[in-house]
């Protein structure tokens, strides 16, 4: 029996506003409950054993974000037959509240974000890196393909 989970990530709950700038989305939050039921159902077990939740739960790290975002995971494990002790989180840069940062510990993280920008150039040009040596793996996939290899 293979092991189903639900993944989610970047859910940013708190990042809603209500004003101009950003739009509450309840109704996408509920489309995704619903198309993850409807995906369950169809599978022989009807059931996922899990939800994966990946970076940035929360929006500033406050609980009332988190809150929000608990009853709503409680939602999403319920509609998969996912038991709530089953849902596993992986925090992100979004995760924590910065309004409790310490002196010091708002010194060092202007110091680190001032001095990413070298890293976030490093980071944007991966891609590009990999994607050079990407006629060797393409022709892999078609090889893979015509022998009909999944």
């Amino acid at each position: 029996m293979p092991t189903v989970f639900v993944h989610v990530s970047d859910i940013h709950f708190g990042q809603e506003k209500g004003d101009d700038r950003v739009h509450i989305h309840d109704d996408v939050k509920q489309q995704l409950i619903s198309d993850a039921r409807h995906v369950v159902s169809n599978l022989a077990n009807e059931v996922a054993h899990g939800i994966l939740v990946t970076g940035d739960i929360a929006h500033s790290g406050t609980k009332a974000e988190y809150d929000s975002a608990g009853k709503w995971l409680d939602q999403l494990a319920s509609s998969i037959g996912a038991e709530i002790h089953c849902v596993q989180m992986v925090s992100g840069n979004h995760d924590f509240d910065r309004s409790k940062l310490s002196l010091s510990g708002k010194v060092i993280l202007d110091h680190i974000l001032s001095r990413s920008t070298k890293t976030a150039h490093r980071f944007r040009v991966f891609p590009v890196s990999i994607t050079r040596k990407a006629p060797l793996n393409i022709e892999k996939l078609r090889v893979l393909a015509r022998h009909k290899v999944k």
